[in-house]
Order: C-alpha cells, then sequence, then structure tokens
C-alpha cells in the first residue's frame, strides 16, 4: 500500500475513534500553534528592540511564553467564530463532495480547495446552515465533524463505493462510546 493512504488510514482510524477526545483538545493546540508561529515571525525584530537587546535569550523565552499564552486565550475567547467556521467548511465541503462520494468516484482530497475558490452558491448556502447548526449543536457536530473527516480519510485510502457512509456511520457511533469509557476511566483513577 502507498505509505501516503496508509497514513491517512491509520489517522482516519483514529479520527473515528477518538475523534471527539482530540476535538476537545484542538481549540488549544489551534491557540498554542498561533501564538508559537507569530513567535517565530516577530522574535527577531523584538529581540533588537532598544531595552531588550541586551538579554536577547531571556527576551526570547518571556516572548515565547507571552505569545503562547495570549494565542491560547484568543482561540478559546473567539471559538464561536472558529466553531461556525467549522460548520461552515464542513457543510461546504459535504455539500461538494458528497454526491461523489456516494456515487462511487471517489474524488481527490485537494478536491476540497476548489470548491472554496470556485463556490456554488447552494454549497455556500449549506455551509452557512452548518455554520449555524454547529453553534446550536456542537458536540453532535463535532461528533458529525470528526468522524466525516475520518471517513473521508479512510475512503481515500480505500477506494470503496461504500467505504465513506460505512466508516461515517461507523465514527458516529463509537466516538461517544469511546468519550464515554475515557470519561469513566478518568473518573474512577481519580478515586485509586
Amino acid at each position: 500500500m502507498d505509505p501516503a493512504k496508509f497514513a491517512a488510514l491509520v489517522g482516519g482510524f483514529f479520527l473515528l475513534s477518538f475523534g471527539l477526545a482530540a476535538y476537545r483538545q484542538f481549540f488549544r493546540v489551534l491557540g498554542l500553534a498561533a501564538g508559537l508561529a507569530l513567535w517565530v515571525v516577530t522574535r527577531h525584530f523584538l529581540v533588537t528592540l532598544p531595552g531588550l537587546r541586551e538579554h536577547p535569550g531571556a527576551t526570547s523565552i518571556l516572548l515565547l511564553i507571552f505569545f503562547s499564552g495570549a494565542g491560547m486565550l484568543l482561540v478559546t475567547k473567539f471559538r464561536g467564530v472558529l466553531s461556525f467556521l467549522c460548520g461552515f467548511g464542513t457543510g461546504v465541503i459535504l455539500a461538494g463532495m458528497g454526491p461523489s462520494w456516494l456515487a462511487g468516484s471517489p474524488a481527490p482530497p485537494m478536491e476540497a480547495v476548489s470548491l472554496f475558490s470556485n463556490p456554488d452558491p447552494l454549497n455556500i448556502l449549506v455551509g452557512l446552515a452548518g455554520g449555524v447548526l454547529y453553534l446550536l449543536f456542537e458536540p453532535f457536530f463535532a461528533v458529525f465533524l470528526t468522524a466525516s473527516l475520518g471517513a473521508f480519510l479512510c475512503a481515500w485510502a480505500l477506494q470503496g463505493r461504500w467505504i465513506f457512509p460505512a466508516c461515517l456511520l461507523l465514527g458516529v457511533l463509537v466516538q461517544p462510546l469511546v468519550h464515554w469509557k475515557l470519561k469513566r476511566e478518568g473518573k474512577n483513577g481519580d478515586r485509586d
């Protein structure tokens, strides 16, 4: 098997099983990544400012801590906006690529980029509806989003007609059970 397809299959099965647990950490990791990226871009400029250039090592470490914390704080503060964008993107991708997957002619993953560069008005409406529904029912749609992504990766790797809907159903059923089991074990572990 092609290494890229094998990696997609492993990632897909991970998302089908542990997607909800991974989603709960997604916003923190996203904020941390945004803070680190901003630190990498600005650190050389900020370290050369007057008063800071005498202590470049300490300044660099303090800026790293500041940008990481600020990124995590800002992303959690604007979580509603990011949740809407997640729902919007999921709606556009499923409206644009879902029929081809169900028809048995899977499109390559990079075709999803073309859905945003040359949008169909119907896909935009489905995306807007997805964004609003995502805000209202975030826990359910978090399961659906991660299961959809996992099913998409598995369907691309395995190239079967019924792989996408079967994996999507499997992910929607398995993720809450795995999350409940992990949560229950965490509570029992705290008592020991």
